[in-house]
C-alpha cells in the first residue's frame, strides 16, 4: 500500500514535469536563432504522459503554428506582384496545417480527427510545392524555401504518428 501511494505521487510529479517541460520546449522553440523549428530533446521526451485537453497542448500544432507565421514572413518580403498569388498560396497552405489539426481535435470523433489530421498533412505538401515554386521563380531565397519545406516535412511526419497512435489507441 505505501509503495502504491509512492507510486502514484511519483507519476503525478512526473506528468506535471513533462507538461512543464513541452511548454518550456514551446518557448525556446520561439526564441530559436535560426528561425527553424527546433526539436531535439523534446521529441525524445515520452508526451504521452502529458494529459492534452486541447488542441493548443499538441506539440505539432504548435509547430504548425510557428510555421505559418513564418510563411507569412516570407510572403510579406515577396514582390507586390506576387503576394496576390503566390503569396496567398502559401499563406492559405500555412493557415490550414493548424486549422485542421485545431478543427479535428475540436470534432471529439477519431474518424473525423483523422480526417482532418490528413488533411493538415496534404496542405502541408501543398505549401512545400509553393516554396519549391517561390525558390524557382525566385521569389523565395533558397535558404528560406529549404528551411520551411523541412519544417513541413517534420510536422508531416508528425501528423502520421500521431494519426497512427490515433488508430492503435481508438481515441481522439
Amino acid at each position: 500500500m505505501r509503495h502504491q501511494a509512492a507510486g502514484e505521487a511519483l507519476q503525478k510529479a512526473l506528468k506535471l514535469r513533462a507538461r512543464e517541460y513541452a511548454r518550456n520546449a514551446y518557448f525556446r522553440t520561439l526564441r530559436s536563432e535560426s528561425g527553424r523549428i527546433s526539436s531535439g530533446i523534446a521529441r525524445a521526451l515520452d508526451l504521452r504522459m502529458a494529459q492534452i485537453n486541447s488542441f493548443r497542448d499538441l506539440l505539432v500544432w504548435q509547430k504548425a503554428m510557428d510555421l505559418a507565421v513564418r510563411c507569412y514572413g516570407v510572403s510579406r518580403r515577396m514582390p507586390r506582384d506576387e503576394q496576390g498569388v503566390l503569396g496567398y498560396q502559401i499563406r492559405k497552405c500555412a493557415v490550414s496545417m493548424p486549422s485542421n489539426i485545431a478543427e479535428g481535435k475540436a470534432r471529439q470523433s477519431t474518424a473525423i480527427y483523422t480526417n482532418h489530421l490528413w488533411i493538415a498533412h496534404g496542405s502541408g505538401a501543398e505549401l512545400e510545392t509553393q516554396l519549391e515554386l517561390g525558390a524557382r521563380v525566385k521569389v523565395v531565397t533558397p535558404q528560406e524555401a529549404s528551411a520551411l519545406i523541412g519544417d513541413a516535412q517534420e510536422i508531416g511526419r508528425m501528423l502520421q504518428g500521431l494519426v497512427k497512435s490515433l488508430e492503435r489507441s481508438g481515441l481522439g
